[in-house]
């Protein structure tokens, strides 16, 4: 049985604060940086609160609102996002509500924060609020598994347990066309003002 974090709430450990400058040092690390970036940013478009990340539990998603629970990615505006097959199997057996956000932006190759945030800021114009079956949905329409990665491989730490499976390419317009309610929205996060379409199922 699935072990899942769902009970009392807590911040999660932010990686900066107002604004301190950071500079990037590899690709792991600046990826880092961009999920922290959108995980604030939808929380704050959702009025949803982040959570701890805790390793004793088999699940522990980024952000909680009520029964609703959030995994947020970081994805440029016109692109694909993978949705690693074990990890879809294991949301689906958890029989909670969620829903995958996606945060669209156009930032390349953000040197520090500074860089990452003043693009997000300017480049966000909307997110996805998908819900866990139309997530479900467009994976099974995907002949192929796409990429596969072998034990062994060092591609950003793929050769782990369960991304050796593989993934399905789902591409930001199919998201999209299943979404038809739109809503404006603005808010500041982290000093910089936001002014972005949600886009969800209902």
């Amino acid at each position: 049985m699935l072990s899942i974090k769902t009970e009392q709430l807590s911040t999660q450990p932010r990686l900066f604060e107002g604004p301190d400058l950071i500079r990037f040092d590899s690709l792991a690390q600046s990826r880092n940086y961009y999920g922290d970036a959108a995980e604030d940013i939808a929380c704050a478009a959702l009025g949803a609160v982040r959570m701890t990340i805790d390793g004793r539990y088999d699940v522990c998603y980024d952000a909680k609102k009520g029964e609703d629970y959030f995994e947020i990615k970081s994805v440029k505006q016109s692109g694909e996002c993978p949705i690693w097959n074990w990890r879809l199997e294991k949301d689906i057996k958890t029989g909670l509500s969620l829903f995958y956000v996606f945060v669209l932006h156009n930032v390349r190759k953000a040197s520090d924060t500074f860089e990452l945030w003043e693009g997000l800021a300017e480049t966000v114009q909307e997110i996805l609020i998908v819900p866990l079956p139309i997530v479900k949905e467009l994976h099974a329409t995907k002949q192929t598994e796409g990429n596969k990665f072998k034990p062994g491989t060092k591609d950003f730490g793929h050769y782990r347990e369960g991304y050796c499976d593989g993934y399905r390419r789902i591409r930001i317009t199919e998201f999209k066309a299943q979404l038809s309610r739109i809503e404006a929205l603005e808010f500041n996060v982290n000093g910089y003002q936001f002014n972005l379409l949600s886009r969800t199922l209902i």
